[in-house]
């Protein structure tokens, strides 16, 4: 085959012999790669010639950062962003479909634009000149076009590239972040949101999705700048964008932090993270005051940036430690402690366990009825919510409070202070809008009392005030009271309209 004409024979032997490691060097000391960067500038190509050029480049990058950086040195970059812009010009028709039909125009032109996808997954991942490289070429534009194509054959492949390209530059990282790169962001988020809980996960484009959302936030501590540039100018009156919401549920699967590396896991970055999310979830309620459009996706979004305080809070205090310091207890020491105590005491107690107030409605069993009058002399956090925001809101916050405690004396001496273990102790009943709050809350009394002698005598000091009324155990005639002249409890059997006690 000469420099200028393509042998079908001769690209398919590339094709294939590229597969093989050991035909890496042969294929150089022939010049394949530069032969191939000239034949994918011509614009006579067809799609399947093109999709094998592609191949072959893609398969020597996987023969490490001599072969990439070869490969780099023909100035092949422009010329494979020149396609890709053009086959995602003419992603709007494709579907998941396309490529597994090889007869249909679709399924070539999608199958070589992944093709082209993975040889800059294997090019940025071999050496950073050549993450450097693709990062000068296609950001933001043409990483942008390959976002919107939002088909997993695409982003698997393009999120590699991206996590390379953030691990070999912070300033990547920090552009990324930007009002320039955030563009990018919301399309991944948008497709990992679509794709979540569905089968096309085991493909795994969502764990290189996850890698990259874990090592911005957990490891760069760039969460303030991505979360306020993924907002949305297209409606002025909303406080809360879309793509902000797609980032905070992104960040709630459970497991984000089982993608950021170990070895690069920074004690600041998380930190950052975690004290960001709690900024975040502290202006989320605040909105929720707000009228009007100005609060419109602050609910949806207030439940999952508890459920990542939730995922923060629980981390062994070995994976938060950098050079001695506690993550978790720094972020509670700023304030975290005080408000989830300050949200429990604004919701009131639990006092009509069997019967949820409607939606948006506060009752007196919630913590209701005039809620300046109630809180009066209360000295609150500001910006907590009123009424219950959504179903389990209690349940996360007493959850919270019980993972910051577990083995941490200061915390627990906190906790003490501001008066939040008797708090803590009126939880432990059952309540319809917050499942499983009784279960938290016995297990946060449990971790306060560990290893901690005067929270131990406090409880122990406490004496039965009550019995919460169960309709229940009503209906089945039987009645649980406080023996006054004992301090415990006592079960009564009705029989013949009067109780015997037991």
């Amino acid at each position: 085959m000469s420099g200028d004409a393509v042998c079908p024979d001769e690209l398919s032997a590339w094709a294939l012999n590229s597969r093989e490691a050991h035909f890496h060097a042969e294929l150089l000391s022939q010049s394949v790669h530069f032969r191939v960067a000239r034949l994918i500038e011509k614009p006579a190509l067809d799609i399947e010639q093109t999709r094998q050029l592609l191949i072959v480049l893609r398969n020597l990058c996987s023969g490490g950062a001599s072969v990439a950086e070869a490969i780099l040195e023909t100035g092949v970059l422009p010329a494979v962003k020149k396609i890709a812009t053009k086959l995602c010009c003419k992603s709007d028709s494709w579907d998941d479909e396309c490529v597994r039909d090889e007869n249909s125009e679709a399924g070539g032109e999608l199958r070589a634009l992944r093709a082209g996808t993975q040889f800059l997954a294997n090019m940025s991942t071999a050496s950073e000149a050549c993450s450097s490289a693709i990062w000068k070429e296609f950001f933001p534009v043409g990483f942008l076009q390959l976002a919107k194509v939002k088909l997993w054959h695409i982003i698997g492949p393009l999120c590699t590239c991206l996590v390379s390209c953030a691990r070999s530059s912070k300033q990547f990282s920090s552009a990324l972040c930007s009002r320039a790169g955030t563009p990018i962001l919301s399309e991944l988020l948008d497709f990992g949101r679509r794709v979540e809980g569905t089968e096309n996960e085991r493909f795994g484009e969502n764990e290189w999705l996850l890698m990259l959302v874990g090592r911005l936030v957990y490891c760069e501590g760039l969460l303030d700048e991505m979360f306020a540039n993924l907002h949305s100018e297209s409606d002025p009156q909303c406080k809360m964008g879309i793509s902000q919401l797609h980032l905070l549920q992104f960040l709630a699967i459970p497991d984000v932090l089982d993608w950021v590396p170990e070895d690069e896991n920074s004690g600041e970055g998380m930190y950052k993270a975690f004290a960001s999310v709690f900024q975040i979830a502290k202006n989320l309620t605040l909105m929720l005051m707000e009228p009007g459009a100005s609060s419109a996706n602050a609910t949806e979004a207030l439940e999952p940036a508890f459920m990542v305080l939730k995922n923060l809070s629980c981390l062994d205090q070995n994976t938060l430690r950098e050079n001695g310091r506690d993550v978790v207890s720094e972020v509670c020491e700023s304030g975290l402690v005080k408000w989830l105590l300050d949200c429990l005491r604004a919701l009131g107690s639990i006092k009509n366990p069997r019967t949820p107030p409607e939606a948006g409605v506060v009752d007196d069993a919630k913590g209701g009825g005039d809620f300046t009058a109630r809180m009066e002399g209360l000295d609150l956090a500001e910006g907590v919510p009123v009424a219950t925001p959504y179903v389990g809101f209690r349940t996360d916050i007493v959850a919270i409070l019980s993972n910051v405690v577990f083995r941490r004396p200061g915390i627990q001496n906190m906790v003490l202070k501001l008066e939040g273990v008797p708090l803590l102790l009126n939880q432990c009943q059952v309540d319809d809008v917050s499942p499983l709050v009784r279960e938290w809350a016995v297990w946060a009394i449990r971790n306060l009392c560990e290893d901690n002698l005067e929270i131990q005598n406090m409880v122990r000091g406490l004496e039965v005030q009550g019995v919460v009324k169960s309709e229940e155990l009503d209906r089945l005639g039987i009645k649980i009271e406080v023996d006054r002249s004992t301090g415990k409890l006592r079960v009564g059997k009705k029989e013949y309209g009067a109780y015997t006690y037991i």
